[in-house]
């Protein structure tokens, strides 16, 4: 078969309805909603597509900054049921939540070495499942676990390439489904 484009949207830029490096998406369970992760652009666009497939953005957030409401390379991003959303915001080195208006609720985490508390060094990706987040934190090769509320819960961590041992050496994105997480390894070459 041929897969065929149901819509495209997007463009290399700054403005309101173009991208510049997107890497993080999910869609918004309440409404059906895309949200995107515009690294590049350091923000975060909601679009949302009409009955016949044209994309129509909603809304953009955040700039490059530090301050809550803004991101420094924002990677990855996954949405509550609530519609409530987490962003890895990467280089910033924290977890930002928003509500479906693009208004911050909160931050947790900060910038520091360790596998066993809520520091972070370059946070890259980030899903949810049964009221927890799974993040993966990319130079303390370990993913991290989190209640929605930003509480700390538990890690699993190793760096080394011991397959038995389940180490890590770069692990980048994950998808978390039926209380397993899947974690691509991309200098491993493993899964």
């Amino acid at each position: 078969g041929e897969l065929v484009p149901y819509t495209v949207f997007g463009g290399l830029g700054a403005g309101p309805e173009q991208l510049n490096k997107p890497q993080g998406i999910a869609v918004d369970p309440t409404n059906n909603d895309i949200l995107i992760a515009d690294s590049g652009n350091n923000r975060i666009c909601r679009w949302r597509l009409s009955e016949t497939g044209a994309a129509g953005l909603v809304h953009t957030y955040g700039r490059l900054g530090d301050e809550h409401g803004e991101f420094h390379t924002p990677s990855d991003i996954t949405v509550d049921a609530n519609g409530i959303s987490f962003i890895t915001d990467q280089n910033n080195n924290r977890i930002e939540v928003y509500d479906q208006n693009g208004k911050w609720v909160r931050s947790f985490g900060k910038e520091g070495y360790g596998t066993n508390n809520d520091n972070f060094l370059l946070p890259t990706s980030i899903d949810h499942e049964n009221g927890y987040l799974f993040v993966s934190d990319l130079v303390n090769r370990a993913i991290k676990i989190f209640k929605c509320s930003g509480e700390y819960v538990e890690s699993f961590s190793g760096f080394g390439a011991d397959r038995e041992k389940g180490q890590l050496w770069l692990p980048y994105l994950l998808h978390v489904k039926n209380s397993k997480v899947y974690l691509p390894d991309c200098a491993l070459n493993r899964v």
